[in-house]
């Protein structure tokens, strides 16, 4: 039991797997908007347009002056990339309209969950 318990103690890192959460996120600029601007004419329609998809674990929201970001967290047999793309494709089909001349920045990847 000891040798087990002293054993337990140096396994190296790399032992365990790699494990990336996988993530996309939604930032919107708005200039001169305040956050509550923000958050009902971007981020509420966002966040109900896109937590319809599949596999989404948990969605989590920011509003400030001048910008708004959605993260979408995704279960971990979802490619990042892939799901970026249906991210994109459920706004677009939603009709869920970003208000004119303002820039929506899409972005993913994965959250590496290796203690280091």
């Amino acid at each position: 039991m000891v040798l087990g318990l002293y054993t337990f103690g140096k396994i190296g890192v790399e032992l365990y797997p790699a494990v990336n959460t996988p993530y996309v996120s939604v930032s919107v600029s708005y200039p001169g908007a305040g956050a509550e601007e923000i958050e009902t004419q971007i981020i509420k329609p966002l966040e109900d347009s896109l937590s319809s998809l599949g596999q989404l674990k948990n969605i989590m929201s920011t509003a400030t002056t001048g910008r708004g970001t959605v993260i979408l967290e995704f279960d971990l047999s979802v490619d990042a990339d892939e799901v970026a793309i249906d991210v994109q494709k459920t706004w677009i089909i939603s009709g869920a309209a970003c208000p004119t001349g303002r820039m929506i920045l899409w972005s993913s990847s994965g959250i590496s969950m290796i203690p280091r």
